[in-house]
């Protein structure tokens, strides 16, 4: 049996380039990540089944924060967590959390906030990961890596061509790689 972690946004490819500047010390030492996934508050929040949690299972945690979590982790090379702070906010309509934040301790000496909602009352979603380091800094959506060289601020983003749908595109690189494995015995992306 072949079993792999089936988070898509592994499979960005701003999200593995990003990995491989942490990965080489490109941003030095990490020492605060901050991610989020704040959601425009729609017609579709109205489904009830989405707020009650035998029909759901879960809240915002369990539907944004686990992805978002996952890439924050993934990204920064998988460091043990060593404690959470955390807090919930729930509306009167339901039984699940619809907004959260945490506060993570990484084994690494960084932080790692983390902001997820149903119920953002803005024009637009948006979902983030940026990392500050002591050699520099990146960001996802807008894709941005600056480091510092030679006493100044050098922006270092290389050229990225953006697919229309970068969701549908990861799904697809996912299931790709995931049928490669099956086909080589390759041990799965971890």
């Amino acid at each position: 049996r072949h079993l792999m972690c089936a988070v898509q946004h592994r499979f960005r490819p701003d999200a593995q380039l990003l990995r491989k500047f942490v990965d080489k010390g490109d941003l030095g030492d990490i020492f605060l990540a901050k991610a989020g996934w704040l959601r425009q508050k729609t017609e579709w929040d109205s489904d009830e089944w989405r707020r009650q949690k035998r029909e759901s299972g879960g809240g915002v945690v369990l539907d944004l924060g686990f992805q978002m979590l996952d890439l924050s982790l993934w990204v920064l090379g998988s460091h043990k967590v060593t404690s959470v702070t955390a807090s919930v906010h729930r509306t009167k309509k339901g039984d699940v959390e619809d907004s959260a934040t945490a506060f993570f301790r990484l084994e690494s000496g960084a932080t790692l906030t983390l902001e997820l909602s149903w119920g953002l009352l803005m024009e637009k979603d948006f979902a983030y990961l940026n990392l500050f380091g002591s050699g520099g800094a990146a960001l996802l959506n807008p894709f941005r890596v600056h480091k510092g060289m030679h006493g100044t601020l050098v922006n270092v983003t290389p050229a990225l061509e953006t697919p229309k749908n970068q969701y549908k595109q990861s799904m697809e690189a996912q299931i790709e790689h995931f049928v490669d494995t099956l086909r080589t015995g390759k041990k799965p992306m971890g």
